[in-house]
């Protein structure tokens, strides 16, 4: 069976993620894989102001993502039966939404604009 197919990250529009697991527990492999996407060196030039922020317990507290988008908007994956693609297109998403929000000019500037 091939491998799922991850969409390319863009963290444009985030403002900030935290990625909460237990790394005893057996369920976290896809928040971890998650965690590596996002922090990799080609979505961390989407947006380098983006803040990621990993919090590790332990106290078997089932893992969870939490980001925070420059509208206000929040998305939370509680991330025990999710696997990695299901987060990371969900993500692209609501990246797609808020790109389609913006005015022809803004969508111009945001595909022009070179990383940094």
């Amino acid at each position: 069976m091939p491998a799922p197919v991850t969409p390319s990250i863009s963290l444009q529009f985030v403002k900030k993620i935290v990625v909460q697991f237990c790394p005893w527990e057996a369920n976290v492999r896809s928040t971890r894989n998650f965690l590596s996407h996002v922090g990799a060196a080609s979505a961390r030039k989407t947006n380098p102001d983006c803040k990621i922020q990993t919090v590790v317990k332990h106290d078997r507290s089932p893992p969870h993502i939490h980001i925070d988008f420059f509208d206000g908007k929040q998305l939370i994956f509680k991330s025990t039966h999710l696997t990695t693609p299901e987060m990371l297109h969900k993500l692209l998403k609501w990246h797609n939404i808020r790109f389609a929000q913006l005015s022809p000019e803004e969508k111009e500037k945001a595909t022009a604009a070179k990383p940094r």
